[in-house]
């Protein structure tokens, strides 16, 4: 691949009336650098490897498919994922899933009841996080939701909203979840269990990974 790579740069510089010198070891293609009498050049070498001496204060961009590919973390089991990056290290990241539902208006007061709301999976997906939030809090009471896959409870301790508090993330009593996995089209339902007093604009917000 270099060797090609090496002789395909030879043939597109000649191409464009670029200077080629030769060594007992190299060929060489010169270009002139703006400004300085140091010119640029690419060297191929007889055993294929190519070095690059670009003008000073410029880059070296190598289009090779190849070299690109052998950078990238391994591959293997990793099918359906995107690349990212902590600012040191590539890897390989499952794809996001971020779900945002109102279970109620923003106007009228919460009511309690089963199925404020229905919706289904978009995709298979495994909930990392749940919370729930208020546009109005209540001022007295607890606001309490069960979500409901396929009509069975995800917890086995429900979301709750303390009074005078705007989510569930800070409650004195954290939701515990036990069913995380999801297919594709399962049915969830949100029920109010607790409506508080005078809480209103019940959302929920499902995180997770595909």
């Amino acid at each position: 691949m270099k060797r090609i790579f090496g002789f395909l740069i030879i043939a597109l510089c000649l191409a464009a009336g670029l200077v080629q010198g030769q060594t007992s070891r190299t060929n060489r293609i010169f270009r002139p650098c703006p400004g300085s009498t140091t010119p640029a050049y690419v060297e191929i070498q007889k055993d294929g490897d190519v070095n690059f001496a670009p003008c000073s204060g410029r880059s070296v961009l190598v289009n090779d498919a190849a070299l690109a590919v052998s950078a990238l973390p391994s591959q293997t089991s990793n099918s359906g994922k995107y690349l990212s990056t902590n600012g040191t290290a590539a890897a390989w990241s499952a794809l996001p899933i971020n779900i945002a539902v109102a279970a109620s208006d923003e106007t009228t007061a919460l009511t309690t009841g089963t199925a404020k709301i229905t919706f289904y999976a978009i995709r298979a997906f495994t909930l990392s996080q749940i919370f729930s939030g208020l546009s109005t809090q209540s001022t007295s009471g607890l606001v309490t939701a069960d979500v409901k896959k396929n009509g069975v409870s995800i917890f086995s301790t429900t979301l709750s909203i303390d009074a005078n508090e705007d989510t569930s993330l800070t409650a004195a009593t954290p939701a515990a979840v036990t069913t995380s996995s999801f297919a594709q089209g399962d049915k969830i339902t949100v029920d109010i269990a607790a409506a508080g007093t005078g809480a209103k604009g019940l959302k929920l917000y499902l995180i997770g990974i595909q």
